[in-house]
C-alpha cells in the first residue's frame, strides 16, 4: 500500500510542478471612440483599426456589448467595481475639482469602501498597474495606489493635452508616476504604451494585471501631424483629426499585442478591449452608425460599444457572441480566471463571461440590464428596450430596429408597464448621488 501511495504521489507531483500559472490580464479601455470607428464593428462604415481588430480575430467579439454609463467617470466606476455605480452614489460625471461649491470635495470620487478590480487581483497575488486616465477622484484617498494598484502612470482628471510638455490647467491634469508629479515629454498615446510594455517586461514570479486606460480619441483633437497628413482627403477637420488620433491609438494597441506575441506571453494572457461610451459626434466627429445617439445619451449610440477579448487556446478564435454583455462583467471574469472568488459582503452585477464565450453555458448571461442618467432610466430585457423619463416612454425592439427609429410604446402598453416595474424595482438599490456636476450633457 505504501508503495502504491508513493507511486501516486510521484505521478501527482510533476503535474503540480508543471501546473499552468495564473494568466496575466490586460484590460484596454479607450475613450470616446465611435461604434463604427472600430472597424470590426463598423463593417466598412467608419475608420480602419486593423490592430484592434486582431483581438476579435484571435478571440471573441460581443455584438451587444455595453458599458455602465454613457459618460466617462461613472462608466469607469462600473468597470472597476463590477457593480451598478448607482449602488454607491456615483450617478454623474465628476466635475472639475473645486468648480461646484456646494459639493463636498471629500466625496468627489469612487467611494473608499468600494473594492476595485485592482484590490481583488492583488488578493490573488497579481502585480497591478493603471496606466493612463484615472478619472475616479483627485484627492489622495481616491488615487490609484490606495485603490488596489501597485503602479500608476497617468493623470487623475478626465482630460488634458496629448502633448505631455504642455502646461496643466489644474492638479488633475498633471502627469504622475505613483505618488509623484512628473514632467515628461512626448505624445500621450505613445508614452502610455511604452509604460504598459515596460511594466509587463518586469521579471517577476507574479502574474500581472495591466489596466491600460488610453485617453484617445477623446478631445482635445490633437493628432500627430504626420498621422493627420495621411487623411488629407477627409474634408471635415474634426473627422480628419480623429482619423489621425485613431490611427495612433490603433498602432499603439498593436504594439501591446505584438509584445505579448513576441514574448510568448499571449498564450497565457487574457486581453479585454472595450470603449468607455459612445462617440461624442458633436465634439470629435466620431461615427456611431448604425446606432442612434451618442455620448451622454441612453440610446444605443451612447451605451453600446466595441467590446472584445482574446485568450489563445481558451477562447475560440473568431467567436461572435450575440447575447448582451456589459462592462460589469469584467471584474467577475478577471477574478474567476485568476482562481479567486468574489467577496460575499456585497452584490456584484456582472458575471464571469468565460463559460459563455467557450460555449459551456448556452443561455444569456443577463436577464436584464439597466442604465440611469438624471431623470431618465433605461432597461434592456431580451430584445426589448424601454427608455423611461418625464416625457413619453420610448419602447424599442432592438432585434427589429437596432437604430431605434420607431417608438412602440403606444402599440405595446403592457410591455411598457412590465419594464417600468422592472426599473422601479431596480431603483430601490440606489443611494443618493454624492455630487452635482457642471457637465450638462451627462447630467
Amino acid at each position: 500500500m505504501k508503495r502504491f501511495i508513493l507511486a501516486m504521489m510521484l505521478l501527482i507531483v510533476p503535474l503540480a510542478v508543471h501546473a499552468k500559472p495564473k494568466p496575466n490580464i490586460v484590460l484596454i479601455f479607450t475613450d470616446d471612440a465611435g461604434y463604427a470607428d472600430i472597424s470590426a464593428f463598423g463593417q466598412g462604415r467608419g475608420l480602419l483599426t486593423p490592430e484592434i481588430d486582431r483581438i476579435a480575430e484571435n478571440g471573441a467579439m460581443f455584438s451587444s456589448g455595453y458599458v455602465a454609463a454613457s459618460v466617462c467617470a461613472p462608466s469607469r466606476a462600473g468597470l472597476l467595481t463590477g457593480r451598478y455605480q448607482q449602488r454607491y452614489g456615483f450617478h454623474l460625471n465628476l466635475p472639475v475639482a473645486g468648480t461646484i461649491p456646494s459639493n463636498d470635495p471629500d466625496l468627489e470620487g469612487l467611494p473608499v469602501d468600494e473594492l476595485t478590480i485592482g484590490d481583488l487581483l492583488q488578493a490573488q497575488g497579481y502585480r497591478t498597474a493603471i496606466i493612463g486616465k484615472w478619472h475616479q477622484g483627485v484627492r489622495e484617498q481616491f488615487r490609484p495606489l490606495v485603490r488596489g494598484f501597485d503602479y500608476f502612470y497617468g493623470f487623475l482628471a478626465g482630460s488634458r493635452s496629448y502633448w505631455l510638455e504642455d502646461p496643466a490647467r489644474d492638479l488633475g491634469q498633471r502627469m504622475m508616476r505613483n505618488t509623484d508629479f512628473i514632467y515628461p515629454t512626448g505624445y500621450m498615446t505613445e508614452v502610455l504604451t511604452d509604460e504598459a510594455i515596460g511594466f509587463m517586461s518586469q521579471e517577476s514570479d507574479q502574474p500581472f494585471f495591466v489596466y491600460l486606460s488610453h485617453f484617445a480619441p477623446h478631445a482635445p483633437m490633437q493628432p500627430k501631424p504626420e498621422d493627420e497628413a495621411l487623411f488629407s482627403h477627409i474634408e471635415d477637420p474634426k473627422r480628419r483629426a480623429l482619423a489621425g488620433m485613431s490611427l495612433s491609438m490603433d498602432r499603439e494597441i498593436g504594439r501591446v499585442l505584438d509584445f505579448l506575441e513576441e514574448t510568448g506571453l499571449d498564450q497565457n494572457t487574457l486581453v479585454i478591449f472595450l470603449n468607455d461610451n459612445g462617440g461624442p459626434t458633436y465634439q470629435n466627429a466620431s461615427d456611431n452608425t448604425p446606432l442612434r445617439g451618442m455620448k451622454g445619451s441612453e440610446f444605443e449610440g451612447g451605451i453600446r460599444v466595441a467590446y472584445m477579448m482574446q485568450w489563445p487556446g481558451v477562447i475560440p478564435a473568431g467567436t461572435v457572441y450575440d447575447h448582451p454583455v456589459i462592462a460589469y462583467d469584467v471584474v467577475p471574469t478577471a477574478v474567476a480566471v485568476a482562481g479567486g472568488e468574489l467577496p460575499d459582503d456585497r452584490e456584484f452585477d456582472g458575471v464571469n463571461l468565460m463559460p459563455y464565450v467557450t460555449g459551456e453555458i448556452a443561455e444569456p448571461p443577463h436577464k436584464q440590464l439597466f442604465w440611469k442618467r438624471a431623470a431618465s432610466s433605461t432597461v434592456r430585457r431580451g430584445d426589448w428596450k424601454l427608455m423611461n423619463d418625464d416625457t413619453q416612454p420610448r419602447l424599442f425592439n432592438l432585434r427589429e430596429d437596432l437604430s431605434e427609429t420607431e417608438n412602440l410604446a403606444d402599440r405595446y402598453p403592457e410591455k411598457v408597464r412590465e419594464l417600468q416595474a422592472a426599473i422601479a424595482d431596480w431603483e430601490t438599490i440606489h443611494t443618493p448621488r454624492l455630487w452635482d456636476t457642471g457637465w450638462t450633457v451627462g447630467r
